[in-house]
């Protein structure tokens, strides 16, 4: 042997006791368990953990879908204020609220969906949505242009 090939050693690990061959095995286990973690640092335990983030997430949802009604009230005046509606009566009003909360209820399922994937747009609310469908469409009909027929 020469001299620069008799400083180099070999990594290589040889266990002297079946004991040590154990342990080393159980420490090569352990470091491969400690590098599955998931995005939030938790050791990835089965499922167990999977419904813990999971009823966490429903949680959060469910508090930010279920908003006060002073809440809802507020944005109903907001969006009126954004579109210009002023009613002549409180009963015009309730009526008129009752049918942007119907709406409101159809764009945010929607947009819910939109969120999974499972639609491939979202929806928004607009000056009509304290119309009903007939309002609406008759509406839409004095918006077409002269001599455009309705299909």
């Amino acid at each position: 042997m020469n001299k620069s090939s008799s400083h180099r050693r070999q990594s290589v690990y040889k266990p002297h006791t079946r004991g040590e061959e154990k342990r080393r095995q159980r420490n090569i286990k352990d470091i491969l368990t400690q590098s599955r973690t998931n995005t939030l640092g938790l050791k990835a335990q089965g499922s167990s953990m999977k419904w813990l983030i999971i009823a966490a997430v429903s949680l959060a949802v469910v508090s930010c879908a279920s908003l006060p009604e002073d809440d809802v009230e507020q944005q109903f005046q907001a969006w009126k204020l954004q579109f210009g509606k002023v009613y002549e009566t409180p009963e015009e009003e309730a009526k008129r609220k009752d049918i942007w909360l119907a709406h409101r209820s159809v764009v945010l399922a929607h947009n819910a969906r939109a969120d999974q994937g499972t639609e491939t747009f979202h929806m928004g609310m607009n000056k009509f949505s304290d119309l009903t469908d007939d309002e609406i469409m008759k509406n839409a009909n004095h918006m077409l242009r002269p001599g455009v027929s309705r299909i």
